[in-house]
């Protein structure tokens, strides 16, 4: 078991972006609208529509996605 492992956890978006131990004045939330707010770029739009089918298929949402798994869902 690699102990240098770092388990991904859900996130609320509320989470504030520090340098060091200064807060910088913008949240995890304030990346996510800047990163992804264009839901028709490429990589975006296939993660998007994962959720979409996610939801509709009641898959587990509180779990984090797994980004390099076997399969998408």
């Amino acid at each position: 078991m690699d102990s240098n492992h770092i388990s991904p956890t859900i996130k609320t978006g509320n989470e504030q972006l520090f340098d060091n131990s200064k807060q910088l004045g913008f949240s995890l939330f304030d990346f996510w609208r800047w990163s992804v707010s264009d839901i028709l770029s490429n990589a975006t739009r296939g993660r998007f529509a994962e959720f979409i089918v996610a939801t509709a298929t009641g898959i587990d949402m509180t779990a984090v996605r797994d980004e390099w798994g076997a399969y998408d869902l």
